[in-house]
């Protein structure tokens, strides 16, 4: 059965994280749709922008955000603004797909497994908007120290750290303590 259930995990997540045409485009926009609506209130004197930019084969980065500092002008008057360019399909899509796969190959009943997916993918955009958030604190200098540069190269240039927060959440919302004190029994019985 555990091989089965493997097979079905790895033959889910290589569907969803093939490159279906318009896919990543439209997951990247919903990303970028709701980067805007958590980031582009609350900094005094930053203005923060989401914008689509062009992948290249040689740069995978589809997602600019645009950091103005309201507060300082060059001299010619253009205010100075950073670029924060990213991969949403790595960042987001990827450890979501993961996510996904392991719920649905899970060996729970299906109405379980639907409530876990519901509940995981809202937690797993929590997870992409708090990674982005940190990027954004780090490089307006709002948050400047060591352990915003540690995180910011955890959440956002590892990709580690999103597989290892699908799991968690799979973990969390996929299986209750009896599944755990069954799984511990029939252990023990082998």
């Amino acid at each position: 059965m555990i091989w089965s259930r493997i097979a079905i995990f790895f033959g889910l997540f290589g569907v969803l994280v093939a490159p279906w045409p318009g896919l990543d485009g439209a997951y990247c926009a919903w990303i970028r749709t709701l980067g805007f609506a958590a980031f582009s209130w609350g900094h005094p004197g930053w203005e923060v922008r989401f914008e689509a930019i062009q992948p290249t084969r040689y740069r995978p980065l589809d997602t600019r955000i645009v950091l103005t500092d309201a507060r300082l002008r060059a001299p010619d008057g253009r205010q100075k603004a950073a670029f924060l360019d990213l991969d949403m399909r790595g960042i987001g899509w990827v450890p979501t797909a993961f996510f996904a796969a392991l719920v649905l190959a899970s060996p729970v009943p299906w109405a379980r497994r639907g409530r876990a997916l519901a509940w995981g993918l809202g937690a797993m955009h929590a997870f992409v908007l708090l990674s982005i958030g940190v990027h954004i604190l780090y490089y307006s200098g709002a948050a400047g120290n060591w352990v915003f540069a540690g995180l910011d190269e955890t959440l956002i240039n590892q990709i580690g750290a999103g597989f290892f927060a699908a799991a968690f959440i799979w973990i969390a919302l996929a299986f209750r303590p009896e599944d755990w004190a069954a799984l511990n029994a029939r252990s023990r019985a082998v």
